[in-house]
């Protein structure tokens, strides 16, 4: 609520581009799969792209043995990697309002106040005035993942 209080005092002629990073959790982590075998009877060998973090609905039993199936990382040889089968990217990067709610039901909110306060100003865009840069939370420094995101944090920051 600060925030918003203290951005509508700025002139729009000091109105700069603000890039959100979410702390830890915050950022969509979406899954498409194909694995050889199931975990279990009742969970998915296939799919599309679908939301694996956050959705509620996932954490509830029994689905949540799928859901910590595909969540769930492997290390090897100090490089860790989504399980055999299981692919993910972060949707959103760049765009404005892909932080509002950590969860697909809209149920917690997250940066949608700040968003909404920055863009209800005189001149402000969306996807110029404020940009998310979400990231996948689950791979730490120095992997070959974290490495690429810090690459594409620095093409936006440069294009903003």
């Amino acid at each position: 609520m600060i925030w918003v209080l203290l951005l509508l005092a700025v002139p729009v002629e000091s109105l700069k581009p603000v890039i959100l990073v979410p702390g830890a959790l915050a950022s969509k982590i979406e899954a498409k799969l194909n694995k050889s075998e199931r975990s279990h009877f009742y969970c998915s060998k296939t799919s599309d792209w679908y939301t694996l973090w956050l959705k509620l609905e996932s954490l509830l039993s029994p689905a949540v043995n799928c859901w910590a199936d595909n969540f769930k990382m492997e290390f090897e040889d100090g490089v860790f990697s989504n399980t055999p089968g299981v692919e993910t990217r972060v949707g959103g990067f760049g765009e404005s309002r892909s932080l509002d709610y950590v969860d697909d039901g809209h149920y917690i909110t997250y940066y949608k106040n700040l968003v909404d306060g920055i863009l209800s100003q005189p001149g402000a865009q969306e996807g110029v005035s404020v940009r998310a840069a979400p990231y996948d939370f689950r791979y730490s420094p120095p992997s070959k993942e974290s490495q690429l995101y810090f690459d594409r944090l620095a093409s936006l920051l440069d294009g903003t």
